[in-house]
């Protein structure tokens, strides 16, 4: 049986939300894509993140993964759109 994470985006401050310690890429995918920007799991591969194999699954640290989908959003330009 496999949890499911479950997000809910609030308007103004959001309620404080626990993670895990740990993801694999399809949860870290969902948690990126609910506070940042769509991603998908195989994109994450490809991100410069540390995976360690705990028990057969690929994990990362959750808080290392959220500050390289931060740093993503604050290094993207920027484009006004219109006439």
């Amino acid at each position: 049986m496999q949890r499911e994470l479950e997000l809910k985006i609030y308007e103004g401050h959001p309620p404080e939300v626990t993670f895990p310690k740990r993801v694999d890429r399809k949860a870290g995918a969902k948690i990126v894509s609910q506070l940042h920007f769509p991603i998908s799991p195989r994109t994450l591969e490809r991100w410069p993140l540390t995976w360690q194999r705990i028990n057969g699954r690929s994990l990362c640290e959750t808080t290392e993964l959220l500050a390289e989908a931060q740093r993503r959003v604050s290094e993207a330009p920027c484009i006004a759109g219109g006439e």
